[in-house]
């Protein structure tokens, strides 16, 4: 594979040591959290980003056209028919800047349902952190990089 801008998705514990590798959106990082029992989800997880990068770019406060900073961090459990309740989108770090803090939800709830998980993946849900990041140039780190 040639070297690439990348979002590393960074497979879960007890997994081979090896990423799958994304283009990478503006400011916005995934991180899987769940073991994907080696299965390959670099294109399920590029069409979600795709959508959840035109959706934030929409949901995107003026404040970040006016050169502010700010990240945040939400948990997302999708099932495995595609669907995430509510209560699986968790903040697990927030902006402190409320206007921030919602448009990143709101693109990730704009971003749902989500195609049902590869078929040959028998767990039930997949477990994953969306970092979203203006002025910064890491939330996430990326397979021990701090960027």
């Amino acid at each position: 594979m040639k070297p690439v801008l990348a979002v590393a998705i960074i497979l879960g514990l007890g997994m081979s040591a090896f990423a799958q590798r994304l283009p990478q959106p503006r400011g916005l990082e995934v991180q899987i959290l769940s073991d994907t029992r080696d299965v390959e989800f670099t294109g399920y997880i590029a069409k979600f980003l795709e959508t959840l990068q035109r959706n934030w770019d929409s949901a995107l406060p003026e404040s970040k056209r006016e050169n502010d900073k700010g990240a945040v961090s939400i948990l997302v459990q999708i099932n495995s028919d595609g669907s995430v309740p509510d209560a699986d989108l968790v903040f697990e770090r927030t902006s402190g800047k409320k206007a921030f803090d919602d448009a990143a939800m709101a693109a990730v709830r704009m971003s749902i349902p989500l195609k049902p998980l590869p078929p040959q993946f028998r767990g039930s849900y997949l477990k994953m952190r969306i970092g979203f990041r203006y002025g910064q140039k890491h939330l996430l780190p990326i397979l021990g990089s701090d960027g």
